[in-house]
């Protein structure tokens, strides 16, 4: 495949910033000969509103890269002694952990590795490129989850700055 259809293929700014497509008018028959149906927008519009032109947008991003999927179920016993103090065993184990009274926790609410957290940054980097407006940030309660929203909204220059549930 070449370069340009690479980037094409790659560039978000269609799916990020969405068409304004009036769909073809739809033609059916009636007892009273043929009618045409009236055009509709797609969903990219907000409520097809003449008021509300601008698209509302949701942008659903799954967690990064998670710890127990890269080191296995058992990676708790290798990265917390017997104190619960916490140590990277590995270079891409994330480089602290916020205390938590039961380490075991963490097998249940498993937080993300190093690559993960910089997967998480790269995104919002590139929301942060296209310029995409962010109204708010929700999250699942999962560590990985909240991590995962707290570094894009740090890629995107944005962290603290947005309202965030």
């Amino acid at each position: 495949m070449c370069a340009k259809k690479l980037n094409a293929y790659f560039d978000p700014s269609n799916f990020f910033f969405g068409q304004s497509r009036k769909r073809a008018a739809a033609k059916y028959d009636t007892d009273d000969g043929t009618n045409e149906e009236s055009g509709y927008y797609s969903s990219t519009y907000a409520s097809g509103n003449d008021a509300s032109d601008a698209p509302l947008r949701f942008i659903i991003i799954r967690h990064g890269e998670r710890v127990d999927v890269m080191f296995g179920a058992g990676w708790t016993q290798r990265a917390f002694d017997a104190s619960g103090r916490y140590h990277a065993f590995d270079p891409n184990m994330p480089p602290s952990l916020p205390h938590r009274t039961n380490w075991l926790d963490y097998d249940v609410d498993t937080p993300l590795t190093a690559k993960g957290l910089s997967q998480s940054w790269n995104v919002g980097s590139v929301l942060h490129r296209y310029n995409l407006p962010v109204t708010a940030c929700y999250s699942s309660p999962a560590f990985r989850s909240i991590q995962t929203a707290d570094r894009i909204l740090e890629g995107m220059g944005r962290k603290g700055k947005e309202k965030f549930s």
